[in-house]
């Protein structure tokens, strides 16, 4: 009989314990909301550069690609008996994808009033990958012999391809190009975009 009242006693305190930490629960929670509406209505959060940065992409950008295929010849004489000429030519094909590349993690921003965002940009990369590669000779024979290597009519042909494409009006053309899609990226973020040490005209920036 005595373990029961005991029992009993022991169920009833713990049930009141468990009442009594509830209402401590509750009450700070209650607490904690007064402040936090007090807090809002204090502090206004403005955007500040290093949250800008956090949202840009940072990958990077490919503009005003393009496909070139282009060769270069070469031509030798052979001489047979160190008498009788034999001439002998080859060709090297190469195919190139090649494109303005804009690295987005190195452009800077720096907001201004009036939610203009003032942008520098990086100079583009000029970057290349070959597609397709061809060696055509009229001797394989002589040509294993008399070219061991092509690498340098590659070379060559790789220089031919980038004097078609890399001029001052491509890279100007894909500056334009590059600076479009960071004014649509800000426009979306509610910046108006302004850049640094560029002849373009500010005003696509509200498009």
């Amino acid at each position: 009989m005595n373990k029961d009242i005991l029992s009993r006693l022991l169920k009833g305190t713990s049930l009141l314990i468990l009442v009594g930490i509830l209402a401590v629960v509750i009450m700070v929670i209650v607490l904690l909301s007064k402040c936090m509406q007090s807090s809002d209505d204090a502090i206004t959060i403005e955007p500040t550069p290093n949250e800008i940065q956090r949202i840009m992409p940072q990958n990077e950008l490919y503009v005003a690609t393009a496909l070139i295929e282009d060769y270069a010849t070469l031509q030798q004489t052979e001489y047979h008996l160190g008498v009788f000429p034999e001439e002998h030519s080859c060709v090297q094909i190469l195919r190139q994808k090649v494109s303005y590349r804009l690295d987005l993690s190195k452009v800077e921003y720096t907001p201004k009033e009036n939610r203009i965002m003032e942008v520098r940009m990086p100079e583009l990369t000029y970057t290349a990958s070959t597609q397709a590669s061809q060696f055509i000779s009229d001797d394989e024979t002589y040509w294993s012999e008399a070219l061991p290597s092509t690498n340098e009519l590659r070379r060559k042909v790789e220089q031919q391809i980038r004097t078609q494409f890399d001029t001052p009006e491509n890279r100007q053309k894909a500056r334009l190009y590059a600076q479009e899609a960071i004014i649509h990226i800000l426009s979306q973020l509610g910046y108006q975009a302004e850049f640094e040490g560029t002849m373009i005209n500010n005003s696509m920036s509200g498009k």
